[in-house]
């Protein structure tokens, strides 16, 4: 690996003095994606995941029970991904470029009475967030 890095540096520094432009290599680790689910409706539903990058694409699904919130860790991801509540896409974008291996990429998802799914625009964040809690008064 550092031998490839140190072979790549005159092939960087002769493109930076051609006034040309050097495209980082594509990140095979990004974030961990995590959702952090909030089912309030009185069944349980699966929610998954897929991304794709150049080279390889993951899929993952996990059930969330009803009337709890849990923040279920998933996968690192990279490139585009989708967010899927009972097969239906429920969000879709591309991983920011500043969410890097070792942080979590935190998408909350809403499941309402009617099963109906909301989710949030994601944050990024540095520690993995540990949450699982009945809803009070749901169900």
């Amino acid at each position: 690996m550092r031998r490839s890095a140190i072979a790549a540096l005159p092939v960087m520094l002769a493109a930076c003095a051609l006034g040309g432009r050097v495209e980082a290599p594509p990140q095979l680790f990004g974030p961990t994606l995590v959702l952090d689910v909030t089912n309030g409706s009185d069944g349980d539903v699966a929610v998954g995941y897929e991304f794709e990058s150049p080279g390889t694409g993951v899929t993952g699904e996990a059930l969330a029970e009803a009337c709890r919130r849990e923040a279920v860790q998933l996968s690192s991801v990279v490139g585009t991904y989708r967010v899927t509540v009972d097969g239906k896409t429920v969000w879709e974008d591309a991983v920011p470029l500043h969410a890097v291996a070792g942080s979590f990429l935190v998408i909350r998802v809403g499941i309402g009475p009617d099963g109906e799914a909301e989710v949030a625009p994601p944050v990024i964040l540095a520690a993995q967030p540990n949450l699982s809690v009945a809803i009070p008064g749901c169900g």
